[in-house]
């Protein structure tokens, strides 16, 4: 399966129940059908690390999102324009 189709078989997936099969879902290659075999809860080491992962990520992104803003705000303070080419 090509990358952008993730998204679309991801959506999907989320919402079957055990046993079910989606609609057809168009993909760049043609498209395809998911069937849930069966949903199984993560054992707790999987979980841990799982929500461990998400929060360093969920950090990163926050720690980025306040280092754009401090540098929009000192870029403006400033009054630097910024060049394109």
């Amino acid at each position: 399966m090509d990358m952008p189709d993730i998204q679309a078989f991801c959506k999907v997936r989320w919402d079957l129940a055990d046993k079910q099969l989606s609609d057809f879902i168009p993909t760049s290659a043609g498209g395809l059908f998911v069937y849930m075999n069966g949903r199984q809860a993560p054992d707790a080491a999987t979980a841990n690390e799982a929500e461990a992962r998400e929060n360093e990520q969920l950090t990163r992104q926050k720690q980025m999102a306040a280092f754009y803003e401090w540098m929009r705000i000192r870029r403006d303070a400033a009054r630097l324009e910024i060049a394109q080419r």
